[in-house]
């Protein structure tokens, strides 16, 4: 058994139009594989086909006119992230999303909006709660921000795929707490 600090990872990123996963439509994707020294990115740009709301404007900074001028097929540019992540997990990859649930609910409510089966999902690590979870006395804000400057990770992007910080967070959280090489903790 291979314990999952030691398998390939996957940085695993959306940006969307919604706070709530069950209705936001993708706007913007990354998925970064790192396998050992080697990484290979791809990002995607999508037209959501719905007004993005000003409140998420201001969070990933895209607009409708960047998103209908420069973004691709809504249905096809979903495909393309849908199959990346199922390739990273049949390849053995542990995706790694901070804040994974909201990710990949929107991955799985999309799909099935757009009439495809449900997301077969495999190994994921999520920054934000292994730190919740390993952690749970210290207080103040649990953002990516603050998880980063707790384990001593620089967040220079956090969405540029060769820089997302959630692997290095994952790997410091690894070494801060034993318990997480434990074959309990495994999948």
């Amino acid at each position: 058994m291979t314990l999952w600090p030691d398998r390939p990872l996957c940085a695993f990123d959306l940006e969307t139009t919604d706070r709530d996963p069950r209705n936001a439509r993708i706007v913007s994707a990354c998925v970064a594989t790192f396998d050992g020294e080697r990484i290979a990115s791809r990002t995607w740009l999508l037209d959501p086909g719905i007004p993005i709301p000003a409140e998420t404007i201001a969070i990933h900074g895209i607009t409708d006119e960047r998103a209908r001028t420069d973004g691709m097929d809504y249905r096809a540019g979903y495909l393309e992230i849908r199959q990346s992540l199922l390739d990273a997990w049949a390849l053995g990859h542990i995706v790694v999303a901070f804040n994974a649930s909201y990710d990949l609910t929107v991955m799985d409510a999309e799909g099935k909006r757009l009439g495809f089966p449900a997301l077969e999902f495999g190994t994921v690590a999520d920054p934000y709660v292994i730190d919740r979870e390993m952690d749970r006395t210290r207080s103040g804000k649990r953002t990516l921000a603050a998880v980063c400057d707790e384990y001593g990770v620089t967040l220079t992007c956090a969405h540029e795929a060769r820089r997302m910080p959630s692997p290095r967070v994952i790997s410091s959280e690894h070494s801060s707490f034993a318990s997480l090489s434990s074959p309990s903790s495994t999948s």
